[in-house]
């Protein structure tokens, strides 16, 4: 499914969910769930092209080993931050998506640290010190 027909699915999804949301409340949640679900499925049949692509690029990049694991691990922080603090102001809670967010930042920083020391090795070794 290219992006363009995607973006348009999603945006019929709003508009039914909104005019559901006047006459039950009830079934425009299922119905947004339920929506949500399908495009989770759409958005992760399409993730595996995305991995060999990056798999190649570190290949011909020859990044040094393990730095794959933590970004790729790192991305997927992010995207499920996103996914949950989203989730969160979608349901008005909007002071504990802020609190997702923080986490989520935490924990992408943490993941990144050992990428970040080897590319501090990297600049002290060109530098001489």
């Amino acid at each position: 499914m290219n992006i363009v027909s995607f973006v348009a699915l999603i945006l019929i999804t709003g508009i039914i969910t909104v005019i559901l949301r006047k006459y039950t409340a009830e079934y425009a949640m299922l119905f947004l769930i339920g929506s949500c679900i399908f495009f989770l499925v759409i958005i992760i049949s399409n993730v595996s092209k995305v991995l060999n692509e990056i798999n190649f690029m570190f290949g011909m990049a020859k990044f040094p080993e393990g730095s794959q694991a933590i970004i790729l691990k790192t991305l997927g922080i992010c995207l499920l931050t996103q996914f949950a603090a989203d989730f969160c102001r979608d349901c008005g809670e909007t002071a504990l998506s802020n609190k997702v967010e923080i986490a989520g930042k935490s924990a992408a920083i943490l993941s990144a640290l050992p990428l970040f020391k080897s590319i501090i090795e990297i600049a002290a070794n060109f530098f001489g010190k």
